[in-house]
């Protein structure tokens, strides 16, 4: 299998360091952690409702979206806050983390 061009720069190990610690990942970084081709990727960031920020997004923020759109069960599937619904682009409904993050930004 021919290396993904895109990638070429990017370190799978501290890409998935980053996931672990839920750091913001950008595309390159979040299509190495997720094992994902970039084109794939960058599809997935121009969905309705994904938790994107400036062009990151938050591991623990995927996985919450990923759960809504399959309509999975969050508290069955390893999500410890029982958040539900659907999120809107309203700032008062992002998580707590990404929040702050636009807070600062003001």
């Amino acid at each position: 299998m021919k290396p993904d061009r895109q990638l070429a720069g990017i370190s799978f190990a501290m890409a998935d360091q980053r996931r672990r610690k839920n750091q913001p990942l950008n595309g390159k970084e979040f299509s190495a952690a997720s094992a994902t081709p970039y084109s794939a990727v960058r599809k997935l960031f121009r969905e309705p409702g994904f938790p994107l920020i400036n062009g990151r997004v938050y591991w623990s923020d995927f996985v919450l979206w990923r759960h809504r759109r399959f309509g999975l069960d969050p508290l069955r599937h390893g999500q410890a806050d029982g958040r539900s619904g659907v999120r809107t682009a309203t700032p008062g409904t992002f998580p707590p983390q990404a929040r702050r993050i636009l807070e600062d930004m003001r």
